[in-house]
């Protein structure tokens, strides 16, 4: 900042460790090889009917538009973006991650509700983004974290938890998502090892 003050600079530009270019370069190589091989996917994929689809999930597909370039150098009709839309490394790509794949995208989205944002993780506000962006395909339900009977039974019987726990109870066998296995704190055990839960199952998703 002062070599800056001192040349009549008003807004010097940092560096970070690199070649000198305001890039990373270790990227490179990484962004190089996914794009090889979606290209060589895609192209298997192609004679198939089966689209090779990239969803926001940890690695190089972090960052949303490390997948928007992957995609655009693929450059190839069965090649898109799956987005997550809970599935970010930062809180503030909740939307504009999701504004920014919302346009590569035509087949499926991961409607997902993941507690680690709570109430920021809007999903009617990210299925409009996605309407917004001319998406019209499959918006795929995703429950993560979270006991699946306090959100959804209460919403669609009009029966809270307390009901919900009581008729598992009795019926002994636990509803459920098949992705999920049963637990029970009490047993301490998983369904079918043990067929009743006083206090209600707990949904454990199976990975």
């Amino acid at each position: 900042m002062g070599q800056g003050r001192q040349l009549g600079r008003r807004q010097p530009v940092p560096r970070g460790p690199g070649d000198g270019y305001p890039r990373n370069i270790d990227l490179i190589p990484l962004l190089e090889a996914a794009i090889e091989s979606h290209k060589e996917m895609a192209d298997f994929g192609g004679k198939l009917g089966i689209k090779v689809t990239i969803e926001n999930h940890w690695g190089l597909a972090a960052d949303p538009m490390n997948i928007r370039t992957i995609i655009d150098e693929v450059n190839h009709p069965y090649c898109e973006a799956s987005p997550d839309f809970g599935n970010w490394e930062h809180e503030y790509n909740l939307v504009n991650g999701l504004k920014a794949l919302a346009p590569y995208a035509s087949s499926n989205v991961h409607a997902k509700f993941w507690d680690r944002w709570g109430d920021r993780n809007n999903v009617q506000r990210s299925v409009r983004i996605m309407l917004a962006a001319g998406f019209r395909g499959t918006f795929a339900l995703e429950f993560d974290e979270l006991r699946i009977h306090d959100l959804v039974l209460h919403d669609v019987h009009g029966q809270g938890r307390d009901h919900h726990q009581q008729q598992s109870h009795q019926q002994g066998a636990p509803t459920q998502a098949p992705a999920y296995m049963n637990y029970c704190d009490s047993s301490k055990a998983y369904y079918p090892k043990v067929t009743s839960c006083p206090e209600g199952w707990k949904f454990i998703p199976s990975r």
